[in-house]
């Protein structure tokens, strides 16, 4: 009921006219309640001026009774509740009250003090519904005060007369105006109720023409409207038909294959392309069931996928199939398609049967799969180059603060002397810094922006230095054994980075053998040519191999993991646990040293790594400087030039650790200036590589051309692809690269003193 829009209009019309009313009564009545009111409050004060006066004539000759009768008088007047007189001090002497206006005054002897106005001129209060008045009784002086209380019960009485009459009235309103509204509403309503009965059948009713009361032009226009639509809808359907044979012969021209079929699931129309696809005549397919016809199966799992028929006539609407799916053909060829299907509707908007479309996707989808497999290998090469330049951009800061701590904990270990507590603490920080100086060079090598530290060295003399560390790494519940090769395995590489190798391959192995088991590290002397299977033909160069294997007992990996096993950024493990840089990291650094890495796994049963790294035919291992033994130190002048504050008091503290004499300079100018003033004494220049004015080259340069007696070792925390833009090459000066231990550094220093 409330949805007619007669109901609507006259309810609304109803609340606006009460509101009117209701604003128009309260306004009349207010005004007039107030008018009132400013009235009687005139009276009052004309008659308790007038009372004040004789009351004071009475207490001038002290006619206390006159008083009395005088002021009960005067409280039966109407309106008036209570009288008192009172002295200045508030003290009472004559009370008159009544309790209601139509009862007689009553005079109360009390003779209290109340509380009168401070100030002396009169007073007119309006509270809880009455009207007090104070009016101070003169007589050349104060003598006191006539206080006479009003009822304002009159007020109220007019107040409720008012709003009875306006109440009376707006209902009349009302009902006058509902009635005159609903007279000229009801027949424009009546004709919109007939047009949109008229517009909800126009669908089976076309070219009929529909008639109404005619009158408000907006009845008029729709009325119009609507018989212009129906006669063009009916003219609509008749061109429809024209089409319908047209439209036949349209689908049997398109490329992509068309199927349609009834409710019911029975082919009704193919078109030429459908029938090429699917090697069925329409002739011979025309009242086959659909399933029979289109045959569609999983392009992973070779299953048969059915056609959902149904839910495409309960949605209503157009619904793409599984993406590269198989179509399988009379003759069993199968191809790759991409399919839709979509409801027929009728004219009544009834669904008569589906229609499917189709398309050969088999040549695109190969092409497509090379296309994501080139982006893949370009994604993957983006995110190399990306780790570059993270590593490149941070590397100089973070081992300008490395050096730092590792210096001075290098100095706190040699300072804690027999302390074992203290030197225990200061050991935890040298290795934590080593550790992240170990993580800071894999990544610089693995995006080709470290330089490499090549030497012969012994690979088994590498393994049996780690053992311990590595013992503690994995914990008491895995058991490591080591095979090693006998005699030594010379080989040429980076010492640091076949370590970092060997700290991730083991690391990995651990975290694969949760609940325990067995690491076995063993290594062999092997031949090895292109032709062997091991390689595949990557073999970088032919002869004798060192074989590094580090083989786990754990979990293991499936086939496809084991593939993608050397991609960046791809992990097997849970987020936070891992972030795929790992054997990046390791491959990219074997890679480096002209070798090559396999990985064998099987799930359940452990996985192993071979790596083949390269042995040298002629040479001596070098023996690596032992950290525990002190470098030997000297009394030497030395310059020391760097423009990090931090790390340059750090390396001076190292050089007086060692009994050298430091002379201090900020940058490349200031130390240029130094030397030309007094270079007596100085024998070497330790100097930052690159720093602000004048560069360590350029440093360089100069001591070469005018103090040749004097040598210089550089140190640098930049990537080494700086230096070389710098104009640096490798081979031309003595390089130390940061971050280094006290020992280290003043290993160096003494080797570039004594060579």
């Amino acid at each position: 009921m409330l949805r007619r829009l007669d109901v609507q209009i006259i309810l609304l019309l109803s609340l606006i006219l009460t509101t009117m009313i209701s604003v128009f009564g309260w306004r009349i009545a207010s005004r007039q309640s107030d008018l009132y009111v400013r009235t009687m409050a005139e009276n009052a004060r004309v008659l308790s001026a007038t009372h004040a006066a004789n009351a004071a004539h009475l207490l001038v000759v002290n006619e206390f009774a006159g008083l009395e009768e005088q002021m009960l008088e005067v409280a039966r007047l109407p309106n008036i509740l209570s009288i008192n007189v009172m002295e200045m001090d508030g003290t009472v002497l004559c009370d008159l009250a009544r309790p209601s206006l139509k009862a007689e005054p009553k005079l109360s002897y009390r003779r209290d003090k109340v509380a009168v106005p401070s100030r002396r001129d009169a007073i007119m209060l309006q509270e809880n519904g009455r009207l007090v008045s104070w009016t101070p009784i003169l007589a050349g002086k104060p003598l006191g005060w006539l206080k006479i209380t009003f009822s304002l019960r009159a007020v109220e009485e007019m107040r409720e007369s008012i709003w009875e009459n306006i109440l009376l009235m707006g209902t009349l309103w009302i009902v006058v105006g509902i009635g005159l509204m609903y007279l000229v509403l009801k027949p424009p309503l009546q004709a919109i109720r007939e047009l949109s009965f008229f517009a909800r059948d126009l669908n089976r009713h076309k070219g009929r023409q529909v008639n109404v009361a005619r009158g408000a032009m907006e009845i008029d226009l729709l009325t119009d409207a609507l018989n212009h639509a129906s006669a063009e809808l009916q003219a609509a359907e008749e061109r429809l038909d024209a089409e319908r044979e047209r439209l036949s012969v349209t689908i049997r021209s398109i490329g992509e294959g068309v199927l349609a079929c009834d409710r019911e699931g029975r082919v009704m129309l193919m078109n030429r392309a459908a029938e090429v696809l699917t090697g069925w005549d329409a002739t011979e397919a025309f009242g086959q069931p659909f399933d029979k016809v289109f045959r569609v199966a999983d392009e992973n799992t070779g299953e048969p996928i059915t056609v959902p028929l149904q839910r495409i006539v309960e949605a209503g609407r157009a619904i793409e199939f599984v993406a590269h799916a198989l179509l399988v053909a009379r003759d069993g060829a199968r191809r790759n398609i991409a399919d839709s299907g979509a409801p027929i509707i009728n004219a009544q908007g009834e669904s008569i049967g589906v229609v499917i479309v189709f398309r050969d996707e088999t040549e695109w989808l190969q092409a497509e799969r090379a296309r994501l497999e080139l982006e893949g290998q370009l994604r993957q090469s983006q995110k190399m180059e990306a780790i570059g330049h993270l590593a490149g951009g941070i590397a100089h800061d973070f081992n300008n603060i490395l050096t730092a701590i590792m210096g001075y904990s290098s100095m706190l270990i040699e300072m804690a002397g027999v302390d074992e507590q203290r030197r225990s603490v200061a050991e935890k920080i040298l290795h934590a810094s080593e550790r992240a100086s170990s993580l800071t060079r894999g990544l610089l090598a693995f995006s080709r922006k470290q330089k490499m530290e090549m030497q012969t060295v012994d690979l088994n003399a590498i393994i049996r230095n780690l053992e311990q560390m590595l013992r503690r790494i994995i914990g008491e519940d895995i058991d490591l054994k080591t095979d090693l090769a006998e005699g030594a395995l010379l080989i040429n590489a980076d010492v640091s980075q076949i370590e970092q190798v060997m700290l991730n391959l083991v690391t990995n192995a651990r975290d694969a053998m949760a609940s325990g088991g067995l690491l076995s590290i063993v290594t062999l002397q092997t031949m090895m040519d292109a032709s062997s299977r091991e390689f595949e033909g990557t073999l970088p160069v032919t002869g004798s191999f060192a074989l590094l294997c580090i083989s786990d007992s754990g979990i293991g990996m499936d086939e496809a993991t084991v593939q993608r096993i050397f991609e960046p950024f791809f992990t097997t493990k849970r987020t936070g646990k891992g972030t795929g840089l790992g054997l990046s990291i390791v491959h990219g650094i074997i890679q480096q040293h002209g070798g090559l890495i396999r990985v064998y796994s099987n799930e359940g049963i452990g996985t192993t790594f071979k790596i083949y790294l390269p042995l040298v035919a002629d040479g001596e291992a070098v023996t690596a400087a032992v950290e525990d033994t002190p470098a030997r130190g000297g009394n030497e002048r030395i310059l020391l030039v760097e423009d990090e504050t931090e790390v340059r008091q750090v390396l001076k503290l190292m050089l007086q650790k060692g009994g050298y004499h430091v002379v201090e300079a900020s940058d490349g100018d200031e130390a240029w200036e130094l030397l030309q003033k007094d270079h007596t004494g100085i024998r070497l220049v330790v100097s930052d590589l690159i720093m602000p004015r004048m560069t360590g080259k350029e440093l360089l340069d100069r001591i070469r051309e005018h103090l040749p007696a004097i040598r210089v070792l550089f140190i640098s925390g930049y990537t080494f692809d700086v230096i070389q833009y710098k104009g640096i090459l490798e081979g031309e000066v003595d390089l130390l690269m940061k971050p280094f231990t006290a020992n280290r550094f003043l290993t160096r220093v003494r080797e570039a003193l004594d060579r």
